[in-house]
């Protein structure tokens, strides 16, 4: 099993009765995706939150099918635009409905995740603005299959990470992680959420889903 982060790199053996290895491959973002490993090398890949941090992910996805066996699967857990984009756009409304600044008392870090989303809203697949950003991705699912697809892997799919209840009070969890504690603002935004909700009905997880599954499998 291919396991990937960043970083660092080191090699895991099981015990001596197991004929598998499972090796944790981790470099740094701004290194070429070029894995030392020989062609159909592994029948498992796995990562969780990285695939984000690269430029180019399309590049990996080309190196990742060619180390993996033909029919072998890789999963990765990754953020998804619209999931931000809607939480996002309902706490820049509530402050601005109230008059303030987002550098304003009680806002926490609004002005990181509303300013990362604009960025790479308005920035998407432009390599040399993304460069010193951290978070160089929010995924669509039509870009994902895209790229994977155009890589060699024959199917591409998804699903959520979080269970369909999480959604009934995504909001409020999304104010409390970027430290938004204004109350008249986490009102306006949470309102705003909840008729979004109302009218989504049983596609709210679909509409506001921020953390998929991909689960990619290669061409036999």
């Amino acid at each position: 099993m291919l396991s990937i982060i960043q970083w660092k790199a080191c090699v895991k053996l099981p015990p001596r009765k197991s004929r598998q290895t499972a090796i944790l491959f981790i470099f740094p973002l701004r290194t070429p995706c070029i894995f030392i490993f020989a062609d159909n090398f592994f029948n498992f890949a796995a990562g969780s939150a990285v695939l984000h941090h690269f430029h180019d992910y399309p590049a990996f996805f080309s190196e990742l099918a060619r180390v993996l066996k033909p029919g072998a699967k890789a999963v990765f857990s990754e953020p998804f635009f619209d999931g931000y984009f809607w939480p996002t756009l309902f706490l820049k409304n509530a402050i601005e409905e109230h008059g303030l600044t987002l550098d304003a008392p009680g806002l926490g870090s609004a002005s990181v995740i509303v300013g990362l989303s604009h960025f790479i809203a308005r920035h998407r697949g432009n390599h040399p603005a993304l460069e010193h950003m951290t978070d160089k991705h929010f995924f669509r699912e039509s870009e994902v299959s895209s790229a994977a697809t155009s890589s060699g892997f024959r199917s591409v799919q998804f699903s959520n990470v979080a269970q369909p209840d999480f959604y009934t009070a995504w909001m409020p969890y999304f104010l409390d992680t970027y430290g938004v504690t204004h109350q008249e603002v986490r009102r306006s935004a949470i309102a705003q959420y909840d008729r979004a909700a109302a009218l989504a009905g049983p596609l709210l997880p679909e509409l506001m889903s921020h953390f998929k599954y991909i689960v990619l499998q290669k061409s036999w």
